[in-house]
This record gives C-alpha cells, sequence and structure tokens, in this order.
C-alpha cells in the first residue's frame, strides 16, 4: 500500500488570459488597450459588476491527483469538462495507490507490514503516559493505514477469485488515489475556488484548491490575487 500527496499542476492555459479577457471585453465599448494599470482597473470592475462573461474567454486545464471523495464533489461543477481514471476499467496491480488526508500525521511511502501497524496500534492503546486526545488521534492514524492495507489485499483477493476490476472495486475506499483532467473557463475557476478555499470547505479539498489558486495567481494575477482565498 503506497500513501502519496494529493497534488494538481496546469495542463493548458490561454496564452496571455487576461489580456484575451481585456480584448474582449474593449470589444464592447470600441476601446483600446493603452496601459498595465487600465488592463488591471477594467478587469477588476468587471469582477466587482459581475460581468463574468468576459471571464469565459479565457479557459485552463488542471491535472489533479487526488481522492475519490474529493472527485465526487468536484465532478457536481457542471460547467467543466472531465475526465476521470475509472476504476470500472483500471487493474490495480502492484501497490494501489491511496492519498493522505491532510490531518494524518503519518508519512508519505509505501507501508508492506501489516503485522507492523497492528503491533503498534495495540502498544498505542497500552501506552498511558500521553494525553487522551493524543493517543485517539495516534489510534485513529494507524487504524487509516490498516483499513487502507486491509483494501488492497481484499482488491487483490477478488481479483484472483476472477472478479473482473469493476466488480472487485466494490472493496475500495474513498482515500484511494485517482487522476482527474479538469477543464474550465477562468470564471469557474474563480467561483470553485472561492467556494472550495472557504472555511466551509471539506479540509481535503481547501488544501487542493488553495494550491489550484496560487498556481492560476501566476498566470492571471490580477483575477487570483495573492492572499484572495478564503482561509
Amino acid at each position: 500500500m503506497k500513501l502519496i500527496n494529493q497534488f494538481a499542476k496546469i495542463s493548458l492555459i490561454t496564452p496571455h488570459p487576461e489580456a484575451t479577457i481585456e480584448h474582449a471585453a474593449r470589444t464592447c465599448y470600441k476601446t483600446e488597450a493603452t496601459t498595465e494599470a487600465r488592463r488591471t482597473r477594467l478587469i477588476q470592475r468587471l469582477v466587482k459588476s459581475k460581468h463574468g462573461a468576459m471571464l469565459e474567454f479565457a479557459d485552463a486545464t488542471f491535472q489533479i491527483v487526488t481522492n475519490r471523495g474529493v472527485t465526487h464533489e468536484l465532478v457536481r461543477h457542471r460547467l467543466c469538462s472531465f475526465a476521470q481514471e475509472s476504476t470500472r476499467y483500471c487493474d490495480y496491480k502492484g501497490h494501489l495507490e491511496f492519498i493522505r488526508p491532510v490531518w494524518l500525521n503519518m508519512l508519505t511511502g509505501t507501508y508492506m507490514n501489516q503485522e507492523v501497524l497492528e503491533s503498534l496500534l495495540l502498544r498505542t492503546y497500552q501506552y498511558k503516559n500521553i494525553p487522551k486526545k493524543t493517543r485517539d488521534s495516534n489510534i485513529a492514524d494507524i487504524k487509516f493505514l490498516l483499513n487502507c492495507m486491509h483494501a488492497e489485499e481484499e482488491y487483490k483477493g477478488l481479483r484472483i477469485l476472477g472478479w473482473p476490476p469493476e466488480k472487485a472495486r466494490e472493496v475500495l475506499p474513498n482515500s484511494l488515489a485517482t487522476t482527474i483532467m479538469v477543464k474550465a473557463n477562468l470564471r469557474e475557476w474563480l467561483h470553485m475556488c472561492s467556494l472550495r478555499t472557504s472555511a466551509k470547505a471539506h479540509p481535503q479539498i481547501r488544501e487542493l484548491f488553495q494550491s489550484i489558486y496560487l498556481t492560476l495567481s501566476a498566470h492571471a494575477p490580477i483575477l487570483f490575487p495573492l492572499g484572495g482565498t478564503k482561509r
């Protein structure tokens, strides 16, 4: 069983996205771009007045590796295009990959020895010289790893017994790693970042979209100013 961190990397973005948005907007008023300052003011005015149609002239595509629980939320954004790794057709061999929860106090890497983890779990239960809250947190972390190892073991066992991937996948948890390609215009990325970096968002998707926001900020700093995510 392999534990990895989630990540998102940009695959494609409209060249000079903010210049493209400005050009589209100025078409409406038949005005010309003159300075960077005027472009900044125009785009900020578009956002403030919610004239979002102009932001749709630039788009971005991300390759995202995260868990399937996050992608269940992500695909609810209907104004996107998605292409996701299919557990029905992908035959997982070797070590299955699981996404490390952002709150987990365990390192990424390959975990192979179930007996060692079970022994560590037993010792942690018996260890009394640490606060109960800390001990319970450690126990929960170990139980999570053991659950991933059991899922991997059962999946491989079902494959050996003749179940095809589309049936064996029934034992796989939400923490299973998955790759998804997501394409959307910058209006929609701005909307998604606003929702998914909120303090009310799930911690896992919040960390992911904080990373996405920073990447978009490097390409479109007027639309995605640093410090603009909601903590």
